[in-house]
């Protein structure tokens, strides 16, 4: 699959879906495998929920992805792949974290491991202040809006672009911070676009995609580590905007609260 260092996720919210794309090419097996291997022991609670057909088409799309930067062995596919899961499937060319982008550009004629090396460090320097060093801050995050239904959600920041930005405040301070008015301007922009895109016309629309944006990446309605969205996006049988845009809610907490309950049972499988 060519990738365009053009195509911008703030901007395209209607490519096609990469499950849509050609039959798994049997050569890359072995890669896949290794690739799957690896996501299983970093990511167990991921897997689960993915199921391993979805997690094998996610990381179809992850090699065609690093390919495109000259990544083809499996010691630079798999952290590349684990910046996709981490940060979105397009985290490349996601205006929410530029410095991939221009690491990638920057390193473009060095050797590859340590092109992917210097990729990793510079995740590790522009994550560390908006995660947290264990990740707490994007847990907060996770747990603000995990706390909160879609109406009492859609009673304060269904609304103009001034709720939306209080949302992004609210929601992830730390990105929104790190983002700035500017960053988190076009985010907001980007809500509206898409969500009109899909059709979600009423103020919610844009809440719920701006809210999945902050936490899962610039091109979710895309993103093969979460394919629900954009089954919830296109589904045609539900045409009512306001009860898609609810839908969008109850299967994020749904999974949520699933990713939860298996990282709990993870943890106490490691203790024991």
């Amino acid at each position: 699959m060519p990738i365009s260092a053009s195509c911008d996720p703030m901007t395209t919210p209607m490519s096609p879906s990469p499950a849509s794309g050609p039959s798994p090419d049997p050569a890359l097996d072995p890669l896949r495998d290794e690739v799957l291997e690896h996501l299983w022991v970093r990511f167990p609670d991921h897997c689960v929920v993915l199921t391993d057909p979805r997690c094998r088409t996610a990381i179809d799309f992850g090699i065609a992805r690093a390919r495109h930067y000259g990544f083809v062995h499996a010691a630079e596919i798999r952290p590349f792949v684990t910046l996709m899961l981490m940060l979105g499937s397009h985290f490349d060319q996601d205006p929410q974290h530029p410095w991939a982008g221009h690491q990638l550009r920057q390193s473009a004629r060095s050797p590859r491991r340590q092109a992917i090396v210097e990729l990793l460090g510079a995740a590790s320097q522009a994550l560390e202040p908006v995660v947290g060093a264990q990740g707490e801050y994007y847990r907060r995050a996770l747990g603000w809006v995990g706390a909160r239904s879609f109406d009492a959600l859609a009673g304060t920041y269904a609304g103009d672009d001034e709720a939306l930005t209080l949302l992004a405040r609210h929601l992830y301070r730390r990105k929104h911070d790190a983002l700035g008015p500017s960053g988190v301007a076009q985010a907001v922009r980007w809500a509206h676009t898409t969500a009109q895109h899909y059709g979600l016309t009423t103020p919610a629309g844009p809440m719920m995609m701006l809210a999945l944006t902050l936490l899962l990446g610039s091109a979710i309605d895309r993103d093969p580590f979460h394919p629900w969205v954009r089954q919830v996006l296109t589904d045609a049988t539900e045409r009512d905007p306001e009860a898609r845009a609810r839908r969008l809610h109850a299967r994020a907490q749904e999974l949520l609260a699933r990713h939860t309950r298996l990282a709990a049972l993870s943890q106490g499988t490691t203790r024991n």
